[in-house]
């Protein structure tokens, strides 16, 4: 998640490096590809791709809400892993179960 301040510089700077930049988005998260998490003028989740040719917004949510539901319920089902000096990533869609001091997928 970023800071107050951090969602102010990354606006800007990503302002400044596309046209393709909103400027009614909110950039409230970056994921490990540099890839933005932010909101647009109508409330919706999206993940913006700043090195995409193409402005093509995937939409992760009908709503800010909604967004933290479904990531809450994929972290409660068991399918997302913590990975160290990353932070949660999603895993390949089956369960993680812990064994011993590491995670595997589910069998």
């Amino acid at each position: 998640m970023l800071s107050a301040k951090e969602m102010i510089s990354t606006s800007e700077r990503s302002a400044k490096m596309s046209d393709n930049w909103g400027k009614d988005w909110i950039p409230f998260a970056e994921d490990v590809d540099e890839n933005l998490l932010l909101i647009d003028s109508a409330g919706k989740v999206k993940i913006w791709d700043p090195e995409a040719e193409e402005l093509e917004l995937e939409c992760l949510g009908s709503s800010f809400a909604t967004y933290l539901e479904k990531f809450r319920n994929r972290l409660c089902a068991g399918h997302m892993e913590y990975i160290e000096e990353v932070g949660v990533v999603q895993s390949c869609g089956a369960p993680v179960k812990k064994v011993g001091g590491s995670s595997k997928l589910a069998d």
